[in-house]
């Protein structure tokens, strides 16, 4: 995810930034990956919800849907 994120040029914030975990399962203190959680959710990239699930197993089709959402973001399709 923070590939695409860095590859489409979507800004995330430090975990220093935030103010609160954006999941119940990432905590701000201990994960690296907390900001990228952020933007991700806050740009309708990831799915809105309560879990993140960093542990999960992405598929080619999650995959596909993650660089579809963002070139949405940037514009690049409608």
């Amino acid at each position: 995810l923070k590939i695409i994120m860095k590859a489409f040029g979507i800004e995330v914030p430090e975990n220093s930034e935030l103010n609160e975990s954006p999941y119940t399962d990432v905590n701000v203190a201990r994960d690296w990956f907390a900001g990228v959680a952020q933007a991700a959710k806050d740009n309708s990239i990831v799915k809105s919800g309560p879990i993140f699930n960093a542990d999960y197993a992405l598929s080619r089709s999650d995959l596909a849907a993650l660089v579809y959402n963002a070139m949405k973001v940037k514009n690049l399709i409608k």
